[in-house]
């Protein structure tokens, strides 16, 4: 995969904001960063009690791409959005009495679910 660090990260906030505006939640601020990431390619921090959130575009993909399937930058915006679509559930999951491990696991594993059938 060929990366163009800028093309890229607006690319990715385009197709976020669609994605955001398609599933309802224009109610949430949203802020973009472009910064290196963990093993990870895109993450999302959202506080409910806010309705603030902070996407980011993880700037070393190449790298943290070799432990994870083949995903382009329109697919990453869009599994982020899911991630924002189903945030208040997780959160109100985590604030009883299960583990945020268990929700965890069960969120990423919707997510996915999600992803692939929504078009």
């Amino acid at each position: 995969m060929k990366i163009k660090p800028n093309r890229d990260f607006e690319i990715f906030k385009r197709e976020f904001t669609k994605w955001q505006t398609r599933f309802g939640l224009n109610g949430y601020s949203v802020h973009f960063e472009h910064k290196p990431l963990e093993g990870q390619l895109a993450c999302i921090s959202t506080q409910q009690n806010t309705m603030c959130t902070t996407v980011t575009l993880g700037s070393n993909r190449i790298k943290n791409q070799d432990a994870c399937p083949p995903v382009t930058v329109p697919e990453l915006a869009k599994h982020e959005a899911i991630h924002l679509l189903i945030h208040r559930v997780q959160s109100y999951g985590e604030a009883r009495y299960l583990g945020s491990e268990e929700m965890g696991e069960a969120i990423e594993e919707l997510t996915i679910r999600l992803e692939r059938l929504i078009e």
